[in-house]
């Protein structure tokens, strides 16, 4: 895998102090940097000469120190003697490739390139070479099973250790990606154990969340308008309707010219579109919701919370699409887009489908064009979503049981009659949310087990409104105008 690759490229088992050149900007295609913090160095991004002394002197302390530079970039020679220099470019990670190809295949994932490397001792010096190296080796089948194997190997060891939503977090983004590389194959992990322990892990801490801080963005989807709010004077939220980690992952592949910064995000429980998007635009939990199981007062919700977030009703808009214009006077906007929720609901090929339907989407560039068109009208800009979605297999539909009103949604039940709340725990396995604190408690929330719904018997369906980890874990993602305007 490319992490202990990388590690020992740079030498970071035997030095302690590290002076990484990055020539080609590596960290736009790969996190190098969270490579270097799991394994213990503190970082140093090199601004100008005098802040690098000032930084250097401020952890003197650390054990472990690694400056990341560019090629223009000045540092001092008593600096460079006292650190270990190394050029990050392409030929020197991998000398037998051709540089020019692997910077020009799009979304390539470094995991299976370097496992396919370390395997293979020949010569590959030409372009062409080097692309069917890539395509024949890289992207073999089976390189991404063994890819897969591996990740659900090491998120089945963190497992043991997780006790936090950070925890949890990382191990979300650990199995999107190779969820991802799995669908390329048609093949992918076992993930029921980290469900089963998600699950457990969110029952229990659920109510806690509230009180937890994530400088990348709210623990829950709750308090995203105050997070927003409180990091910047002039914004756009893109809630992108259903949008898990894996889609994200196919997704932004196109803003590889933008800086972004990746967050997460739980959303709310159930995982519907009625209560968590309305509960993400108005601040409120779906108890304080005018209309939890309608979606009708949702702009109404949204206005009311920047109101009170002190902003003028002639600085606040709500649209939905791709193609959104706000007039100047906008400092507080929402954008409301359906493409992967709608994807989802007609999804006959399971998560192979979302990756190509996905990756369609993502080949119009909409989003991206959007983003930077936000951008270039100086908002900070946050693309996130109300929930995720999972691959269910359909245990029979029901009617007329409940009185949720969301009908795509069919991994949940909300109960009026308790008296048949033990039938269906019973007959059909689902899981009670005991602790209504966020919501209404006169009436009785079921959520389906893993991998299942209320579809057709057997029908094989992607879904949403349960509690799986691909479900609840979503992505936050932030645009800064200041970062992407020169």
């Amino acid at each position: 895998m490319f992490d202990g690759y990388f590690l020992n490229k740079v030498s970071a088992q035997y030095e302690d102090r590290l002076l990484i050149i990055d020539t080609i900007n590596l960290q736009a295609k790969v996190d190098y940097m969270s490579i270097l913090k799991k394994n213990g160095f503190d970082l140093v991004l090199y601004q100008n000469d005098l802040q690098l002394r000032l930084d250097l002197e401020c952890r003197k302390a650390a054990e472990k120190i690694a400056i990341i530079a560019h090629p223009m970039d000045y540092i001092p020679y008593d600096i460079r003697q006292r650190f270990f220099s190394f050029e990050l470019k392409l030929e020197s990670l991998f000398p037998r490739l051709n540089a020019e190809a692997i910077i020009n295949f799009p979304g390539l994932n470094y995991d299976l390139l370097t496992m396919a490397y370390e395997d293979d001792f020949d010569d590959h010096y030409e372009f062409d070479q080097t692309e069917d190296f890539i395509i024949e080796k890289a992207y073999s089948k089976d390189n991404i099973k063994e890819f897969v194997d591996t990740i659900y190997a090491s998120i089945n060891d963190d497992l043991l250790k997780a006790n936090n939503i950070k925890d949890w977090y990382a191990i979300a983004m650990q199995k999107a990606r190779a969820d991802v590389e799995g669908a390329k194959a048609n093949f992918y992990g076992n993930d029921s154990l980290c469900n089963s322990k998600f699950q457990e892990f969110f029952l229990a801490k659920y109510g806690a969340l509230t009180m937890e801080i994530d400088k990348n963005g709210p623990v829950l989807v709750k308090s995203a308008m105050e997070f927003m709010h409180d990091h910047s004077k002039k914004f756009v939220v893109i809630v992108m309707d259903g949008m898990s980690l894996f889609d994200w992952q196919v997704l932004k592949t196109t803003f590889i010219d933008l800086k972004f910064h990746e967050g997460k995000s739980c959303a709310m429980l159930p995982t519907t579109t009625s209560i968590s998007r309305q509960c993400l635009l108005s601040n409120k939990f779906p108890v304080e919701l005018e209309e939890p199981w309608k979606q009708s007062k949702e702009k109404a919700e949204f206005i009311q919370c920047a109101q009170a977030m002190g902003y003028d009703r002639l600085q606040i808009d709500y649209q939905r699409g791709y193609d959104v214009e706000f007039a100047t006077q906008i400092k507080c906007g929402a954008i409301i887009i359906n493409d992967i929720d709608d994807m989802v609901h007609a999804q006959l090929d399971g998560r192979a489908g979302m990756f190509e339907d996905v990756g369609k989407l993502a080949k119009r560039c909409k989003l991206a064009k959007l983003v930077k068109s936000l951008l270039n009208a100086e908002f900070d800009v946050y693309i996130t979503a109300d929930h995720g979605n999972t691959p269910c297999v359909g245990i029979g539909k029901l009617k007329n049981t409940g009185i949720e009103t969301e009908t795509k949604s069919r991994r949940m039940l909300v109960l009026k009659d308790f008296a048949d709340k033990q039938k269906y725990l019973n007959t059909y396995g689902m899981i009670e949310l005991k602790n209504k604190r966020f919501l209404q408690k006169e009436f009785d929330y079921l959520l389906c087990a893993e991998g299942q719904s209320f579809d057709a018997k057997g029908d094989i369906v992607m879904s949403h409104g349960g509690m799986t980890i691909d479900e609840v874990i979503v992505p936050f993602i932030t645009f800064k105008a200041v970062e992407n305007n020169g």
